[in-house]
């Protein structure tokens, strides 16, 4: 269990990280991208939200694991959705910022949502993380042959339930 924890992570830091650096760099180089400046600019924006996302799924995966739906529902229904409203509400509500004040307020909740995922995890793995008696066993091969076919299919997932937004975007020129 130290060995999936740590390594699921880890996987879970890196492509997040790696999914925020593709979007960019598709943004930033593909030649005849044709993008309105403030779509381009959101997009470039909502990145880094990207890399916070990923983790977010896996803490939040390791709390239904030790079936803590309570704390997973907290961290990923409510306190989630919660901070978006109230940041929107704040931000582009009251101060006006509006595109960046939305993306602005997914990232706090994003943010928000990963430090109680993470910090309810803590709670039931903690102590076996910081046990240095027990040895992690990392089998890398066996995680991928599973997580990659199980992302595939949740990246399919939402981005057919996201397909509607998608295309009044790319029509809304």
């Amino acid at each position: 269990l130290k060995g999936i924890l740590q390594v699921g992570l880890g996987i879970s830091l890196v492509m997040g990280l790696v999914s925020a650096a593709i979007m960019i760099a598709v943004l930033l180089w593909v030649p005849g991208l044709e993008l309105e400046t403030q779509t381009r600019q959101a997009m470039l924006w909502i990145a880094p939200v990207v890399a916070v996302w990923t983790p977010l799924l896996f803490a939040v995966g390791s709390l239904r694991a030790m079936k803590d739906m309570k704390r997973s529902a907290v961290a990923f229904q409510l306190a989630l959705p919660a901070t978006l409203l109230a940041s929107i509400l704040v931000w582009v509500g009251l101060l006006d910022w509006g595109v960046r004040g939305a993306i602005l307020s997914v990232g706090v909740a994003t943010a928000v949502g990963l430090a109680l995922a993470l910090r309810f995890a803590w709670g039931h793995y903690g102590s076996l993380l910081r046990d240095h008696s027990i040895v992690a066993v990392r089998e890398i091969r066996i995680l991928l042959a599973f997580s990659i076919p199980q992302s595939l299919t949740a990246a399919a997932f939402r981005l057919n339930m996201r397909m509607d937004i998608l295309m009044l975007a790319a029509l809304s020129s």
